[in-house]
């Protein structure tokens, strides 16, 4: 097989939009609120500009600095703490023994609205 000059561009094409996309990722935008859940239900929620630990089924969370991560569990594994900080919308921490979730949320557009 013989590489001709049109297939190195198409290749080089590739390239560029995937290290854009992961440079430049869109769609995602900063969060505005931390909500954390506990048994799937809503335990808490803070706007994210306002520090806190809480400490809620054995997850202990911390928000600072517009980022939110779980410092401590009692979880086995610590997965939980391994995920890291998280800041955009959308970005979840889950804990699934302790049966924990820190999801956060931004503002909230719509397409449409049906009845």
């Amino acid at each position: 097989m013989k590489w001709r000059k049109g297939d190195f561009l198409i290749i080089a094409a590739v390239i560029i939009v995937a290290v854009g996309i992961w440079v430049f990722p869109f769609g995602q935008e900063e969060a505005t609120d931390v909500c954390i859940f506990e048994d799937g239900k809503l335990a808490y929620t803070s706007p994210i500009d306002v520090p806190f630990e809480k400490e809620i089924s054995g997850c202990t969370v911390r928000v600072s600095g517009g980022k939110a991560c779980v410092i401590s569990s009692t979880c086995p594994d610590k997965i939980c703490i391994s995920t890291g900080e998280i800041s955009k919308s959308g970005e979840i921490i889950v804990c699934v023994p302790n049966r924990v979730s820190v999801k956060m949320s931004g503002r909230e557009e719509f397409d449409a609205v049906v009845n």
